[in-house]
């Protein structure tokens, strides 16, 4: 059996706390959580979906840089360092969230923040649950900069 993942549970209306489990999935807007061996058991947890504004892991600091080089064609060839995004979340206390990615979009009324994989295809990160209703801004920690631009590998 493996180490448990930590992460933050961000309440809507109260003060952040820590759940361990393996992984969290939503699915039918509602979370599903995973224990150690990677099995639901709907008997031992339960997270309100209504009732969350985020959801982030504890992970070490993953800012590693990337030497960026250029194809023939003008295409970055490694990914360029990851931005650490500052998200403000709604509430009376300043509550923000840290996320470490290459690029964020919403979709289906949440955030979802990307890296890019070695196929130069954006990743969704999985580990990462923020309700976009429950934002009230999402910027660069060191500011808007202008950045190298990582384009997308076209397929035919």
């Amino acid at each position: 059996m493996g180490q448990l993942n930590k992460f933050t549970v961000y309440p809507k209306d109260s003060q952040p706390f820590t759940i361990e489990c393996d992984h969290f999935e939503i699915k039918e807007e509602r979370f599903v959580l995973y224990d150690e061996a990677g099995r639901n058991n709907p008997y031992q947890a339960h997270l309100s979906f209504e009732d969350v504004a985020a959801i982030v892991p504890e992970l070490p600091d993953t800012e590693e840089s990337s030497a960026s080089t250029l194809d023939p064609d003008g295409m970055i060839t490694s990914a360029p360092r990851l931005i650490r995004f500052r998200v403000y979340l709604k509430g009376k206390q300043k509550r923000e969230v840290e996320v470490s990615a290459h690029r964020f979009h919403t979709a289906d009324s949440r955030v979802v923040f990307s890296r890019w994989s070695i196929m130069r295809l954006p990743q969704p990160i999985d580990e990462i649950y923020i309700a976009a209703s429950e934002v009230v801004a999402i910027v660069p920690a060191d500011g808007l900069k202008v950045r190298p631009d990582f384009k997308e590998k076209q397929y035919s």
